[in-house]
């Protein structure tokens, strides 16, 4: 609103009616709702035309068609010097010309034909252009040497009708204007009320618009707050444990999408792209892996979280305490009261006497927050899954809650 007005309202609506429907659809992620967005061939029609609307509107000609305002100001009448066009379009095809050494006849009625549409069309448009304005128009152009001429112009068009009708005359030197009565019923009084507007040009016009700032890189979940210790996969090496647990979330979100009898080819070339390169897994590693991702996705208690319907890696982005959050959750399933959301860890699962890791569940409080302002009459719920025993541990509300008082 601060850069664009009220007028930014109907895109922005149509944009999240958009995104609301591709989620109530099922469709997977961000990206594939951006690419699709972007390959839409819908337009946006405005009430241009509302007659308690205050706003400056800037349109094209082409855009001001079946509009109408009281003042129309048409800013650059004039046309712009270009080369000569080479090539020549007719029935029979289309031919270049290669100057005036040859110029064969047919070459020239082509070109006079193609010049005599042209002009009509442009005709056209500018009668749509004059025919805009209800109470008065105003037409001007700014000339360049070499660059920019009034000559054959809509400008000198209009300059030269003006100069022959009775009612025009000059207003200064440069300024030419034509006035006709006043409606019938005009309100004179009301009209005389209307304060002048000053002749100087205010402060703003010379200075330029302030600079807008930057919006701020959201933030993910591990950015707010204090660090947590980081909990090994059996592992000395980080870097190893980092690469154990990509490869796990890999698979749980490639393997629940293909046919059981598809499963075991998709997980040879997985994990045989892991089992090379600078830092490779084990063998025996990254098959206890597979054997831990299979058990969780067969799992009786957790089939909805990779049902078809349900979503993985899903992108969410919003506002928690005026701080813009951008997470990724690693599935969530959509159900007419529920949202149900699980965050998959492959480090060491805590014991039964142990507490959550707190940066694990700083991180499912603001999940909750964003999803609770997203399907704010739906119940949020929140699951933390160890891959290695299968163990979880649920965020409550209250938890949530709690935590996001403290940020």
């Amino acid at each position: 609103h601060h850069r664009f007005g009220a007028v930014i309202d109907d895109s922005l609506n149509a944009f999240l009616l958009n995104a609301r429907e591709h989620g109530k659809a099922g469709a997977s992620g961000l990206s594939h709702f951006l690419d699709e967005f972007r390959q839409s061939d819908g337009d946006i029609k405005r009430d241009m035309d509302a007659k308690a609307s205050t706003e400056i509107r800037i349109m094209t000609i082409h855009g001001a068609k079946g509009l109408e305002a009281p003042i129309v100001y048409l800013p650059d009448m004039l046309v712009s010097r270009k080369p000569a066009d080479r090539l020549v379009m007719t029935e029979e095809g289309v031919f270049l010309s290669l100057g005036r050494s040859f110029r064969p006849d047919f070459i020239i009625q082509a070109k006079k034909k193609f010049q005599a549409q042209q002009d009509e069309e442009a005709d056209r448009l500018l009668y749509v252009a004059l025919t805009r304005a209800r109470n008065a128009l105003f037409m001007s152009g700014w000339s360049q040497t070499r660059r920019r001429r009034s000559e054959g112009s809509w400008y000198q068009l209009a300059r030269d009708t003006l100069a022959g009708m009775l009612h025009a005359e000059p207003a200064e030197e440069t300024i030419l204007r034509h006035q006709t009565g006043q409606r019938e019923g005009a309100d004179t009084e009301k009209i005389n009320k209307i304060p002048l507007i000053s002749d100087e040009i205010p402060v703003w016009y010379h200075s330029l618009p302030p600079a807008e700032k930057a919006p701020l890189r959201p933030l993910t979940p591990s950015d707010i707050g204090d660090n947590d210790i980081v909990m090994s996969f059996k592992a000395e090496e980080r870097v190893q444990a980092r690469r154990a647990g990509t490869l796990a979330h890999q698979l749980l979100n490639i393997l629940p999408h293909l046919p059981v009898v598809a499963r075991n080819q998709a997980i040879r070339k997985v994990s045989a792209s892991y089992q090379s390169g600078r830092q490779p897994l084990s063998t025996e590693l990254c098959d206890k892996i597979i054997t831990d991702v299979t058990a969780l996705i067969d799992a009786p208690r957790w089939q909805a979280l990779f049902a078809p319907e349900a979503l993985c890696e899903a992108p969410v982005v919003g506002m928690v305490k005026g701080i813009t959050v951008s997470a990724q959750i690693d599935r969530m399933l959509i159900t007419d009261h529920f949202v149900i959301i699980a965050d998959f860890k492959t480090g060491r699962p805590p014991h039964d006497s142990e507490a959550i890791p707190a940066a694990y569940c700083r991180q499912m409080a603001l999940y909750g927050a964003l999803l609770e302002g997203i399907y704010p009459a739906k119940t949020i719920t929140c699951w933390l899954i160890w891959t290695q025993d299968l163990s979880e541990r649920e965020v409550t509300a209250s938890m949530r809650q709690n935590i996001i008082l403290t940020l």
